[in-house]
């Protein structure tokens, strides 16, 4: 996964066929990225999971990324997502809300 698009961005200004490079080459990397996150139906339900866990801890801006680092270190994040997989089946990839009960914190 590339960063945000600003980061392919240069700061200065490009000549007009590099800069069609970088566009292009943009484009398929969001692309790239986006059929990686559709086959792989747990990075959705680890992402809600994520967001469903600053909104229940109610994690202020400016603790956001130390909140991260510990959500995504916990040694029991994967079997913690595995379970709630296996419990819900086909229901994993829906976008449901419910999902989010199945993953213990």
């Amino acid at each position: 996964f590339l960063g945000p698009r600003s980061l392919l961005r240069p700061t200065r200004a490009m000549e007009p066929a590099k800069q069609q490079d970088l566009d292009q080459l943009s484009r398929e990397v969001r692309i790239a990225n986006e059929y990686y996150f559709r086959s792989h139906p747990e990075l959705r339900l680890l992402m809600k999971s994520f967001v469903a866990a600053l909104h229940v801890e109610n994690v202020p801006a400016g603790e956001l990324r130390t909140f991260a680092e510990a959500f995504f270190a916990d040694p029991t994040l994967a079997s913690r997502i595995k379970t709630a997989q296996a419990k819900l089946g086909p229901a994993a990839e829906m976008k449901d809300p419910a999902i989010l009960e199945h993953i213990e914190r």
